[in-house]
């Protein structure tokens, strides 16, 4: 079982006991060694349940003004939770959804066969690509709200999250590591 499969189950469980020697409360308990916001987007992940998204795109709005303010780069505190929020979308969505990430051209919507050859949206890579027009309507901003001011701060929170999460992963499996060495 994958650790992202064992923090769903813990997290969802009354029965904490994984093994003989083992207890998925200790990958719990080993989520209390990374960054607030590492645990949070593991919970996110693993449990995905909507009420763990709110507390995790506030402590990414926090943690992204912080960052805005070391780079110089003006945010105030409800342009930062707009931000960190229209990140956390885009982190959560990992393929196109114009080709269900398989990098392809696919059926057209009425059936018929395009062209075959790689995807426009994503350029074949199968990865999600966001469109300045999907991010203002999404954040509901106005047509004449700045798309360079915009996309830095939205790219710098998908890189914390992005850096926070790998981080947590790599600490909790040093801690499992470490517990099953005992």
């Amino acid at each position: 079982m994958t650790s992202h499969e064992r923090i769903g189950s813990a997290l969802n469980s009354g029965n904490l006991k994984n093994d003989l020697y083992h207890f998925d409360a200790d990958l719990i308990a080993a989520l209390a060694f990374v960054s607030r916001l590492g645990s949070q987007l593991q919970h996110l992940a693993s449990a995905g349940q909507a009420q763990e998204l709110q507390p995790a795109v506030a402590e990414l709005g926090r943690v992204l003004k912080k960052a805005c303010q070391r780079k110089k780069l003006g945010i105030s505190n409800q342009d930062a939770q707009a931000a960190a929020l229209q990140a956390m979308r885009e982190w959560l969505i990992k393929i196109c959804r114009t080709c269900n990430g398989s990098g392809q051209r696919l059926l057209s919507y009425e059936g018929k066969l395009r062209a075959p050859g790689a995807c426009n949206h994503c350029e074949g890579t199968g990865l999600f690509k966001p469109t300045w027009r999907w991010r203002r309507e999404m954040m509901r901003l106005d047509a004449e709200a700045s798309q360079d001011w915009w996309d830095k701060r939205i790219e710098l929170g998908k890189e914390i999250a992005e850096d926070a999460y790998r981080s947590a992963r790599r600490k909790v499996h040093a801690q499992m590591q470490e517990m099953s060495e005992e």
